[in-house]
């Protein structure tokens, strides 16, 4: 069919149960998707206009966000059907019999693309703002690894493409505004035109290629670098761009409810298509010429240029009576300014043709509703594409930046930090207005749908112009583009793809003023700093809250540790791999000498001996090996009362690490032989507050090598201590909540240590460690029933850290019925929002 003729509406795929992301073909021409909801699916068409699912692809564990076709080899005849997913992995699946075939596990966020290059080579994009590039004709199930990394990028990279050259040129697009062309793995030129978020690429030829970008523009580009054109025509973010089979046009697809087509030599579509639907996220060409597009209501559609597959007259008018229910805000409808619905004309304007295809004309009905149609050079009629939403005429508006709105939240992120405003009209979809608000404020991208159900529980959404479920996308770029704005607009590209790591916790949902404290997840308080009591002579004088001193009585162990703490209701996984030790670093330092000092006139020492282990936390002083020995002397004493040298020890292993360095290169041993007596004190001679100073102790010695090199050489006999039957059976200490939060933050400095980078020297050792130390660690979670909330969090996070990228360990947690004792867990405490969350996240890898 000539290229001039228009599409017409064919057909709307239904399957997936949340917005499809991307589309691609076999080579057989059958429809491949990817959704939300996971899954990939293969579509088989039938006569006429209708899809049938033939396979569906599951292995992902969270969204699917690209999706491609990899030619047939001889070892897989039928091709593979590889897709990319918000849970960093890219899947390799037999294209006939939809088994994983192979997982690519290298990028560390979200493959947001995935490109088969001209070479037959893989390439793919993340939001680990790097692309890579793959060899595909050595698989392996768990271990095959890319050929090559490109990273430049300073934000996510949305998408990567080869140049049709055999040049091996790779061009990538980037959040960070920016586009860049690579050669044998080094950047060649950076192009910096686009004003926003480059969404998508397509090579047009063998020297030029295809941008498209947020700010609503494509952009032609030769290789070496030169803007050649600019195209206009969309309302809102360009996601994807893609030439014609013949290369004499290109379409587009975008948020603003449309696919456009448009000649490479015009600077605006020749054919604009609507869709019922917020979004389309990704359109292409199919192989017999039709366009079908991937659209965020999990549908596609598809539109067709040959007759004979042109939907019927009922289909047809089913579509058309879901486009004009659309409900579409004013700031979408191509007008500028406010509306004057009075002076609209009515329907007779309808009688006059348009200009082009794609104009908008807004008109009033009987009924006072303003209509939106658009001109349709195929029909040569104008098509009803939905009703324009205006605001309420009696909301009191108020003015923020120049400019009125029915509402404006305030939003204090941050203890002793000035507050956030966060306008927002009935008109606007939460989930755009809460991304916007992200954006704008460089906070975390993870609070998307915290940030929208606050928006949604203290406004009136009831004129809202769609569904908010539509808008709720993870992998967005931002709030709506407004031109003159992006200049001010704050470009976040930290630990989100867009956002740094600002956190939003809301308040009470009566109220549009929303606090958040600022709490450690791990202690309910802030982190402290050492030197908060009065005459510690080894600290600094600023001291923040925590909830494990109490300033007022010296009794090691009897801290309050639980506290109430409002933590954020955040999709995003934020609990683990945790990267960074816990330490015990708190005491009343005043009182705790004092009982020293009793202990040491007890056994006929002086003040002055007093004053030499005094010396062993003071973090400006180095410390002397005879004061070392001098204390070592005194814990090998009465075991009824060297509870105050053990805390002393306690507190210098942080303040001054050293002494961890020289006790453990002289006496690694012997330390670790009288920490196990601690622990493993017959119950009849137990003394808990020793029990849980020797369990802070080794907690502490994460801050030197040598500290670490004594826990790993021990890791066995102290794993096994704290988690023996005997030790869980002493109520006294298995109960003792202080004790419980100890003993799982030993398991969280163990994890933190092992699934760190590691010198080869004790790789092997850490390995054997990550593998032991599920075990235990699950049978201490047994006992929830009795284990404090705090400490089973704990323990989570540290099972996580332990499973998250190890198969083995995670096979071995199966092994245990991980799952049910995890579960169990969240029976138990599922009141704890932290838990839950956690529980989740670990229940989506066993």
């Amino acid at each position: 069919m000539p290229p001039s003729k228009h599409f017409k509406y064919s057909s709307t795929v239904h399957g997936h149960e949340a917005d499809v992301r991307d589309l691609s073909e076999s080579s057989s021409s059958e429809l491949i998707t990817c959704s939300r909801d996971m899954t990939a699916k293969l579509w088989k068409r039938n006569i006429g206009s209708d899809f049938e699912e033939i396979l569906c692809y599951k292995g992902h564990k969270s969204f699917v966000s690209c999706v491609a076709f990899f030619r047939a080899t001889s070892t897989y005849p039928e091709g593979l059907v590889i897709t990319g997913g918000n849970d960093h992995n890219i899947l390799v699946f037999n294209a006939k019999t939809a088994d994983v075939v192979a997982c690519l596990s290298d990028h560390s966020n979200t493959v947001c693309s995935i490109n088969v290059g001209q070479s037959g080579a893989l390439l793919s994009s993340s939001w680990d703002k790097t692309a890579k590039l793959w060899n595909l004709s050595n698989l392996h199930v768990t271990d095959t690894k890319s050929q090559m990394t490109l990273s430049g990028h300073n934000a996510a990279v949305w998408d990567a493409i080869e140049m049709p050259r055999g040049d091996n040129l790779i061009v990538t697009a980037s959040a960070d505004r920016t586009v860049k062309l690579w050669r044998s793995g080094h950047c060649v030129f950076t192009l910096t035109d686009h004003k926003d978020c480059v969404r998508g690429l397509a090579s047009l030829t063998e020297s030029q290629f295809l941008s498209c970008s947020n700010d609503t523009t494509i952009k032609r580009w030769s290789i070496e670098g030169n803007c050649l054109q600019t195209y206009y025509g969309h309302r809102s973010f360009v996601y994807s761009v893609v030439v014609s089979n013949d290369f004499t046009e290109f379409l587009t697809a975008g948020e603003d409810r449309t696919m456009r087509v448009w000649d490479i030599t015009e600077s605006h579509p020749k054919q604009t298509i609507s869709t019922p639907a917020t979004s389309v996220w990704k359109a292409i060409y199919t192989k017999t010429g039709d366009v079908a597009g991937a659209c965020s209501d999990a549908t596609v559609r598809i539109f067709t240029r040959s007759e004979d597959k042109v939907a019927n007259q009922s289909a047809k008018a089913t579509f058309e009576e879901e486009l004009a229910a659309s409900q579409i805000p004013a700031s979408a409808s191509n007008m500028q300014g406010d509306v004057d619905i009075k002076s609209l004309p009515g329907k007779e304007a309808l009688q006059t043709p348009g200009n082009k295809d794609g104009q908008t004309k807004l008109v009033r009905n009987e009924s006072g509703v303003v209509e939106v149609f658009q001109w349709s050079m195929s029909d040569m009629e104008w098509i009803k594409v939905g009703n324009m939403i205006e605001p309420e005429n009696d909301r009191k508006k108020t003015e923020y930046k120049g400019k009125e709105y029915d509402y404006l939240f305030t939003i204090d992120i941050e203890e002793g930090k000035p507050p956030l405003n966060l306008p927002y009209n009935v008109t606007e979809d939460p989930w755009v207005a809460a991304q916007k608000f992200i954006d704008d404020n460089d906070l975390s991208q993870s609070f998307l749908e915290t940030i929208a159900n606050f928006i949604i529980e203290n406004s009136d959404v009831s004129m809202n112009s769609g569904s908010a479920s539509q808008y709720a996308d993870p992998f967005t770029g931002g709030g709506r583009y407004v031109p003159e704005d992006a200049g001010d607009r704050v470009n976040g590209s930290n630990a989100d793809p867009f956002t740094g790591g600002g956190r939003y916790i809301p308040g009470e949902s009566s109220t549009n003023h929303v606090g958040m404290p600022k709490a450690d997840p791990f202690t309910g308080g802030g982190r402290y700093i050492p030197g908060s009591s009065n005459g510690d002579p080894g600290s600094s004088s600023k001291t923040r809250n925590d909830p494990m001193v109490n300033p007022s009585r010296y009794v090691p162990g009897s801290e309050e540790m639980d506290v109430d703490v409002k933590f954020s209701r955040s999709a995003k996984n934020s609990f683990y791999p945790k990267h960074g030790f816990i330490l015990f670093e708190t005491a009343n330092v005043n009182a705790m000498m004092t009982k020293l000092k009793d202990l040491l006139t007890a056994g006929d020492h002086s003040e002055m001996d007093a004053d030499a282990l005094c010396s062993l936390i003071q973090s400006d002083k180095e410390p002397d090996s005879k004061s070392v020995n001098f204390l070592w002397n005194i814990l090998n004493g009465d075991m009824n009362s060297i509870f105050p040298a053990l805390d002393l020890l306690r507190l210098a292993l942080v303040r001054c690490p050293a002494v961890g360095k020289i006790l453990c290169n002289s006496k690694a041993e012997q330390l670790l032989s009288l920490i196990l007596r601690l622990i493993n004190q017959p119950k009849r001679d137990a003394v808990n507050l020793n029990r849980l100073l020797a369990i802070r102790i080794l907690c502490n010695l994460v801050l030197s090598d040598e500290g670490i090199a004594c826990l790993i050489a021990g890791y066995e006999t102290i794993l096994s201590a704290v988690s023996s039957g005997d030790f869980l059976s002493d109520t006294s200490a298995a109960e003792n909540k202080n004790i419980q939060v100890a003993v799982a933050t030993l398991y969280i400095n163990y994890a933190v240590v092992v699934s760190r980078q590691n010198p080869p020297a004790v790789l092997g050792h850490c390995q054997k460690v990550q593998l032991f130390a599920v075990s235990p660690l699950l049978k201490c979670l047994e006992g929830h029933g009795s284990v404090t909330a705090e400490a089973c969090f704990r323990y989570l996070v540290a099972l996580g850290t332990l499973l998250v990228e190890n198969d083995v360990a995670q096979t071995i947690a199966r092994s245990m019925d991980a799952s049910h004792i995890v579960n169990h867990v969240r029976k138990h405490h599922g009141s704890v929002d932290k838990i839950v969350q956690c529980t989740s996240h670990l229940l989506l890898i066993l």
